[in-house]
């Protein structure tokens, strides 16, 4: 009986002590609802917020009419410019203050394109996802494999990027036909939406007769195109290459390139994505050598986090490295993924 009755003075002197140590977020919504928990992030024009109540909810942005929060905040807006801090009420409607080292910033709701939260380890400032597909064509024995992912982490001012993508062909009686790439690249905000970036990678292609050509780029580029579903920049720069063709030939080159890569994303269920990369690329030291390379994925989630995708892409290349013809390589995969 004693030892009930001590129990329970201990957790009545806990509770409140709990309550007080809980940091809660309040969203105002224009219909008049009030929902408190806490802001997860702003993703796409859905800000995610976790409530004891119902769980996880979605809540469309331009239905928010203030927040006050008062965690870090990496704040980006549609002009491109970004900031680091809290988020405070206005008496305005659809407005919020930035509040940041003693000073504040008004700002309209729905120039907000992205909140992601500060202070919170490596895996909660993550995305990505990873996609598989197999074909086999009896007539003829043709299998085909490919395996392609990506994952992002974003910083207070930059952003890390790994993808990769590897397609394998193999038919009894004819040479394996492979396609691998894997790249690491470092993107970081300079001013309004202009940034800057470097990026190392690996390849191969034996439709091209490309054994391994190894690559170091430094880059700068625009977003001609930012909002809460979509991005667009377009950028150029200057990549090293060292580069070993199929039948033993080996170079070490330079190329200027200039590329476009656009996102679209939807992130309510079901999520529907878009991306396309273009590059072309003009040699400085093999002269008169262009190359071209695209790759366009379209995928849709059919369950929860689970997306059917056909991917496309292409390369050319008009001076390979054994001196022959230009060289082309193009394939269209469909795939099964998973979005984290």
């Amino acid at each position: 009986m004693c030892r009930s009755g001590l129990l329970l003075l201990l957790l009545v002197l806990l509770r409140p002590a709990q309550l007080c140590a809980q940091k809660t977020d309040t969203i105002h919504l224009f219909n008049g609802d009030k929902i408190v928990g806490e802001v997860k992030d702003l993703k796409l024009g859905l800000l995610r917020v976790k409530t004891d109540y119902m769980a996880t909810v979605y809540i469309e942005w331009d239905q928010v009419q203030t927040v006050l929060t008062d965690k870090r905040w990496y704040i980006r807006m549609r002009s491109g410019a970004y900031f680091d801090g809290h988020l405070h009420p206005s008496s305005q409607l659809d407005h919020v203050y930035i509040v940041r080292d003693g000073d504040s910033v008004h700002v309209n709701l729905i120039d907000i394109t992205t909140l992601y939260r500060l202070n919170q380890g490596i895996w909660p400032r993550t995305d990505g996802s990873i996609n598989a597909g197999y074909s086999y064509q009896k007539s003829n024995g043709l299998s085909q494999f490919t395996l392609s992912g990506n994952a992002i982490y974003r910083g207070d001012l930059s952003a890390v990027n790994l993808t990769f993508n590897s397609i394998t062909t193999v038919q009894p009686e004819v040479p394996d036909n492979r396609k691998q790439d894997i790249t690491l690249g470092y993107e970081h905000n300079l001013w309004g939406r202009w940034t800057s970036g470097f990026g190392i990678g690996a390849e191969s292609n034996t439709e091209l007769d490309l054994d391994l050509r190894l690559r170091a780029n430094a880059t700068l580029g625009n977003y001609v195109l930012l909002n809460v579903h979509a991005s667009n920049i377009i950028g150029g720069g200057i990549q090293g290459n060292l580069e070993q063709s199929g039948s033993g030939e080996a170079s070490e080159n330079f190329e200027v390139f200039l590329g476009d890569r656009f996102r679209f994303k939807t992130y309510r269920f079901p999520k529907a994505e878009v991306t396309i990369d273009l590059a072309g690329y003009y040699g400085l030291t093999i002269r008169d050598r262009w190359r071209f390379a695209t790759t366009t994925a379209v995928r849709y989630e059919v369950l929860r986090d689970v997306q059917l995708g056909l991917e496309f892409y292409d390369q050319f290349d008009s001076k390979p490295l054994d001196g022959g013809p230009s060289l082309n390589d193009y394939r269209i995969a469909t795939t099964i993924g998973y979005v984290f």
